[in-house]
């Protein structure tokens, strides 16, 4: 899909004299089926260039960086083919690239969102804290339940 929509110049002359005759923005993109941003950028070329402008600087102020010498600095890196499923799971589609290397940002994998939370998990550290206190916790929950001390609320379907 492109970025913007394609537009004949029959449209943009209609959208130009249903301005002329005094119509509202959204008058006009419900008329010529296009939404009012898209109308206000070709009734007026420069705000169209410069949303463009914003939007390419945007992506260059996002990308991976990094501040060197209190100025931002672009890395570029060069990451392993993104496969159609995740590498851990492989089950989910993968959206997410999980690299460990600081040095090296193109070492990592590709991941879907779940194993990539895991993942970061694993990597900071937190597992070692947390895991055994979970599974503690969580043996500790189902004897209480099992043995009567506790009884579980039974959610109603209707009341959800």
């Amino acid at each position: 899909m492109p970025r913007w929509p394609t537009v004949t110049q029959e449209t943009i002359a209609k959208i130009h004299s249903l301005r002329n005759q005094g119509r509202y923005y959204r008058e006009i993109s419900k008329e010529v089926g296009l939404d009012t941003k898209t109308v206000r950028d070709y009734l007026y070329p420069k705000v169209r260039e410069r949303r463009r402008i914003k939007r390419r600087e945007y992506r260059q102020k996002w990308r991976l960086t990094t501040i060197i010498d209190g100025r931002r600095r672009s890395i570029k890196v060069n990451k392993r083919v993104k496969p159609e499923l995740c590498e851990l799971c492989e089950e989910l589609p993968s959206f997410y690239f999980h690299h460990w290397d600081v040095i090296n940002l193109g070492l990592g994998m590709w991941l879907c969102r779940r194993c990539h939370r895991f993942s970061e998990c694993l990597e900071s550290g937190l597992e070692g804290k947390h895991i055994e206190k979970y599974y503690s916790l969580k043996d500790k929950i189902k004897l209480e339940v099992n043995s009567g001390e506790l009884r579980p609320i039974r959610v109603n379907q209707e009341t959800r």
